[in-house]
């Protein structure tokens, strides 16, 4: 769409792209700086960018990879390898677009239900004597019930196509495996495991919502062996981290909604730190006042904090999802059980200097 790098990104602020196809030589401007340009502009950065190069070389590739190209497709390929190429990366979007408007359509639908539920609520708190505080008491057990249902009956109306996907994509595995190219195997299996992360959204979502609705059931909490447990079941996968517990004061709260604080805390450190020479994460806590303030910390990636008001939104991701998998929804849900125990939650971090989580309990918790 255009003669040189300059032409290519002024017509990109103003005209929509279903596809970029980018020559890594282009006249002007290196190709590996207009991707970085591109993915890192937020009205381009999801369209489809597709590198065509020259040279077939390994570390000329995964530069234009690390630059933010979705795939990388020398120029000596034959057209209708260029062409399923751009197919399939136009699927890719399709699929995310779609995927977008589930999310939003269910997140719509649970603010709605979520607002029905605070008006009523204020209403029925104006209510003086004891029948309408009674009154009242009843028609929240209510409808706390009727949007279990509802929540119920979202996640088994989404997980029904996604089953049908998956069943599918598995037929075509098993029936028709030998008359499949190693393309196609690949693209079956970027679809199954589209609609495995599907899956893993609807799960989490449904905890988010129902974090805030869930009663709690406050019990004096050893954290640390509630830390230790949770590192049971994680660590084993990032054998070359090392790990230091510091003190870990005890705390009142809910165990089984502290263990997913902890567990999205613990996962996050490993996972981002995972790809340094020598991943480290360190976890204590201490009393702070009338709180127990805890932090994670690690030495990886790290985040601009300049995005911090994104940080704990749903959805909100501050790194691909290729380099560092994850539903977007973990920082949020975290957010919401330490608030609904009275405490908070921040973070402080620069770009490749590691991170820092911390999130405070009160001594005495609310009743």
């Amino acid at each position: 769409c255009g003669h040189s790098a300059k032409e290519a990104l002024e017509l990109l602020a103003v005209q929509w792209f279903d596809c970029v196809l980018l020559d890594r030589d282009l006249p002007g401007l290196d190709g590996n700086k207009v991707c970085r340009r591109v993915k890192a502009t937020a009205a381009t950065r999801d369209i489809p960018l597709i590198m065509l190069a020259e040279e077939e070389s390994c570390d000329a590739m995964l530069e234009g990879l690390g630059s933010g190209a979705d795939d990388y497709v020398l120029k000596s390929s034959e057209s209708d390898v260029l062409k399923a190429r751009l197919r399939a990366q136009l699927r890719r979007k399709q699929f995310e677009d779609e995927s977008r408007q589930i999310r939003l359509k269910l997140m719509a639908t649970e603010l709605q239900a979520t607002e029905a539920r605070a008006q009523k609520e204020l209403a029925e708190t104006r209510a003086a004597h004891s029948d309408e505080l009674a009154r009242k008491n009843r028609d929240l057990e209510a409808a706390n019930q009727e949007l279990e249902a509802f929540s119920y009956s979202v996640s088994h109306d989404l997980r029904a196509p996604l089953r049908a996907v998956h069943g599918y994509s598995q037929i075509l595995e098993e029936d028709y495996a030998a008359s499949m190219d190693d393309e196609a195997r690949r693209l079956l299996a970027e679809v199954r495991k589209a609609a495995k992360r599907m899956d893993n959204l609807i799960d989490d979502l449904l905890a988010f919502s129902r974090a805030g609705r869930q009663p709690l059931q406050t019990v004096v909490v050893n954290t640390r062996d509630l830390v230790q447990e949770v590192l049971s079941e994680m660590a084993a996968e990032y054998p070359s981290t090392t790990i230091e517990l510091l003190d870990l004061p005890d705390v009142s709260g809910t165990r089984a909604l502290l263990k997913q604080v902890w567990t999205n805390l613990v996962c996050n450190a490993l996972k981002y730190s995972s790809k340094k020479p020598a991943p480290r994460v360190e976890i204590g806590g201490q009393r702070v006042g009338a709180e127990i303030e805890y932090c994670v910390r690690d030495n990886g990636v790290g985040f601009d904090p300049r995005y911090m008001d994104k940080l704990f939104g749903v959805f909100q991701r501050l790194h691909p999802e290729k380099d560092f998998p994850g539903t977007g929804v973990g920082l949020a849900l975290s957010q919401r059980i330490v608030i609904r125990h009275g405490g908070r939650m921040w973070a402080e971090s620069q770009p490749g200097d590691g991170a820092s989580f911390y999130f405070s309990l009160p001594v005495d918790p609310p009743l």
